[in-house]
């Protein structure tokens, strides 16, 4: 009884700890953006940096020195080719997206109309109607926003942070990556049972999982999204293609980014109608080949996260952070639902016996 009592103690207090670290991410959610990026890159190359120390007997500063270097250059490099397509595809949206907000809306029209036509429906709908009424009140909504980010500096202040700051806190997160682990180690040693530490490893298992597979699964949908496109003739269909593979980082949402820009950037290039339907079934079928095959394999088996699960947590990390908290939703859900899944793992043997008693 006891030890059931102290099972539960220890997951109380681990609770607390989250609920604390998550509201203070809330309070300063977006000045943490630098250091939680920080994080994520060291908890990434920790490994390569213990391989460098082991194999090629390194000092562990030179072996930081020189993953963080290598991440800056590829990064660097990436940047350099990708900035100018990004910048033309960026100018060329810009060009188009007045004129396609007013024209694609009746297209749509007309393709819904055909197709109620031919199955003998009757049509009342108007899509471009409602779609405008939406698009205005976006747009009188949006240059307040605009503004109010610009007049506040909070926008060069994270190009600042996000620019020479982050580097810097990866290379002595890294550095110290093992005095930190065994410092937070000897801290929930004092707090919490071994217990905890059983949870935290399975966290750390599932995570590691979902960072390799995530990564894996951007590339092989960033390669089909621009062979899609190439195919059907967008001309851009390299940067419409890259951008839809790491918006796919954002279930459900990410696809439908990575269409519209895509739909965006063909108006005007597509001589017939029918190129605008070839875009959305090659965005449709490539999310379910995505969800049903590519992410399963990479992703699903590891870390089992139900959709019901998942889509609660975009919606909420969207409504506190907005867009960037559509991105960090799911490895946050991955996070939360090992602990539940462990903590319930633990809890339901301890009852199964208390109640045989």
């Amino acid at each position: 009884m006891f030890v059931v009592q102290r099972e539960r103690n220890a997951i109380a207090v681990t609770l607390g700890v989250i609920a604390a670290v998550a509201s203070l991410i809330f309070l300063i959610g977006q000045w943490l953006i630098p250091f939680v990026i920080a994080l994520v890159i060291a908890y990434a190359l920790h490994a390569p940096v213990d391989w460098m120390t082991r194999k090629l007997r390194l000092p562990r500063s030179v072996a930081t020195g020189l993953a963080t270097l290598s991440l800056v250059a590829a990064v660097s490099t990436f940047t350099v080719f990708f900035a100018p397509l990004l910048k033309n595809a960026v100018v060329t949206i810009i060009q188009k997206l007045p004129a396609f907000l007013q024209t694609f809306p009746e297209k749509i029209n007309m393709i819904l109309r055909d197709f109620a036509d031919t199955c003998g429906i009757e049509h009342t709908f108007d899509v471009a109607y409602d779609f405008k009424k939406y698009v205005k009140l976006l747009a009188a909504e949006l240059p307040s926003c605009i503004f109010t980010f610009i007049d506040t500096g909070i926008a060069l202040a994270h190009v600042v942070m996000f620019v020479f700051i982050t580097p810097i806190i990866t290379f002595y997160l890294l550095k110290d990556w093992h005095a930190i682990v065994n410092a937070t180690e000897a801290l929930l040693c004092k707090i919490a049972p071994s217990s905890v530490f059983a949870v935290i490893q399975r966290v750390n298992v599932n995570l590691a999982a979902y960072i390799k597979g995530q990564l894996l699964v951007c590339i092989i949908l960033s390669i089909l999204y621009s062979t899609g496109l190439e195919i059907i003739g967008l001309h851009e269909s390299v940067v419409c293609g890259i951008l839809s593979g790491i918006c796919s980082i954002a279930p459900f949402f990410g696809p439908l980014i990575g269409l519209m820009v895509s739909l965006v950037m063909m108006f005007d290039d597509a001589p017939a109608t029918y190129q605008y339907v070839n875009v959305i079934c090659l965005f449709a079928i490539i999310p379910f080949i995505d969800s049903n095959f590519v992410t399963p394999k990479l992703i699903g088996r590891k870390t089992g996260i139900h959709p019901v699960w998942l889509l609660f947590m975009i919606c909420a990390a969207g409504s506190v952070l907005g867009l960037s908290g559509i991105f960090i939703a799911v490895p946050v859900a991955v996070v939360l639902s090992t602990i539940c899944k462990e903590c319930m793992r633990r809890i339901r043997p301890a009852n199964s016996s208390s109640s045989q008693l």
